[in-house]
């Protein structure tokens, strides 16, 4: 199952590692130095860049379908999604799959 992040981005669900509030992580200056090396390192994805960004999600990386980047080079398995969606919406969507597979599973 697959999470859509916004502007038709889609991260496998059982590869998200987290999903994080932008604003009250970024307070952080570990979360900042993060975020920076991750974007330096071709590691950061942006879902729309015309409304503020609200979350970022942190998934790995299959390293046979993924391009490879300096972000996937040598021991840096994971991105980062910049998301223009809130972190609670982020959640539904995942907790609304989940259901989804349950009752499936159940039928």
């Amino acid at each position: 199952m697959y999470l859509s992040v916004g502007s038709s981005k889609n991260i496998r669900i059982k590869n998200i590692l987290g999903v994080f509030d932008l604003e009250s992580t970024t307070v952080s200056p570990i979360t900042r130095r993060y975020l920076s090396k991750a974007e330096k390192n071709d590691g950061v994805t942006y879902t729309n860049g015309f409304e503020l960004p609200k979350s970022f999600v942190v998934y790995r990386v299959n390293k046979r379908t993924e391009i490879r980047t300096k972000a996937t080079d040598g021991g840096h398995p994971t991105r980062v999604c910049i998301s223009q969606l809130s972190p609670s919406a982020l959640a539904k969507r995942i907790e609304g799959k989940a259901d989804d597979i349950r009752e499936t599973e159940e039928e």
